[in-house]
């Protein structure tokens, strides 16, 4: 199955983003609602073994909760294929957690080394789309009240259909220690 681990982004604040996302519309396609939420690592295809080994790892996290607010939307350049909003405040605190969640699976499996950016990925299009949607939408967003970093989820990631549909498979609360 083809997983990945994230921190969710509250109910409101998905709304307030899809919103945006609508009313600026430019030939994109958004991601949907249920979709929006801050990647922490990308893992891949993993059989029931790895899933294990990965859940292993998350239980023994020590971190303790901390708040985060999303800011302007973007994208990663002229070529970008995708839009996001990045974090604002609190993305300090998500690097260092994205560092030891690395460090601690690369324990335990092969990991793709790059730059960890924070941010959630909001419409995917091409570039001249993506660039106008982000300049309207900074008109009319400005970012998001801080929330609450108080846990984990790994989820399962099933491409087909319009979108992939992601599935909650397990949540570690933050709070056992600190990092």
């Amino acid at each position: 199955m083809r997983v990945f681990i994230a921190v969710e982004i509250p109910e409101r604040i998905r709304s307030e983003i899809e919103s945006a996302v609508k009313v600026c519309h430019k030939n994109v396609k958004p991601v949907p609602k249920s979709n929006i939420h801050i990647t922490m690592e990308f893992l891949g295809e993993l059989d029931q073994s790895g899933l294990q080994r990965v859940i292993s790892m998350l239980e023994d996290v020590k971190f303790e909760p901390f708040s985060v607010s999303l800011g302007k939307a973007g994208t990663f350049g002229k070529s970008a294929r995708v839009a996001f909003v990045h974090v604002e405040t609190g993305a300090d605190k998500l690097k260092t957690l994205q560092s030891y969640i690395h460090n601690e699976l690369s324990k335990i499996m092969k990991l793709e080394e790059r730059e960890y950016t924070p941010h959630s990925s909001i419409a995917r299009g091409g570039p001249k789309e993506l660039e106008a949607l982000t300049a309207e939408m900074n008109s009319i967003w400005h970012g998001s009240d801080a929330f609450a970093v108080d846990s984990l989820v790994l989820k399962e990631s099933t491409l087909g259909g319009p979108h992939a549909e992601h599935r909650t498979i397990f949540e570690k609360r933050l709070g056992s220690g600190s990092a």
